[in-house]
């Protein structure tokens, strides 16, 4: 998919990519929105943490992070998935480490389209 970069930077979880991919054109399509970039980092607690400390203002562990780099109607932004979050909170939600980490990356997704939690 043009514009989008995935990068897995975890050490030791990862998502497949291509459902990864399949994932972003299924939302991007249901949104009828179109991407200029879209980076998807998968890492972990400390990095999604600092980012966190950083840029938010909050000294606490998240699962996503979403961070819009330009305007338009194009998605243009960054998300960072916490892995290990995923892997730790997957179980108390029934779901596999893939379904939960999917689910982040959705997430961050609706935010970079202009969707809060509320």
């Amino acid at each position: 998919m043009d514009g989008l970069c995935i990068a897995q930077e975890h050490a030791t979880h990862s998502i497949c990519e291509a459902s990864l991919i399949a994932l972003v054109r299924h939302v991007l399509a249901q949104e009828s929105r179109k991407v200029a970039y879209l980076g998807v980092v998968l890492t972990g607690r400390e990095t999604v943490r600092a980012l966190n400390r950083q840029y938010r203002s909050g000294d606490y562990d998240t699962d996503v992070l979403s961070f819009p780099l330009g305007a338009g109607e194009a998605i243009d932004g960054e998300i960072y998935v916490n892995l290990d979050f995923a892997a730790a909170h997957c179980a108390h939600y029934q779901a596999t480490f893939e379904e939960e980490a999917r689910r982040y990356i959705v997430h961050g997704l609706l935010h970079l389209m202009g969707y809060d939690d509320g």
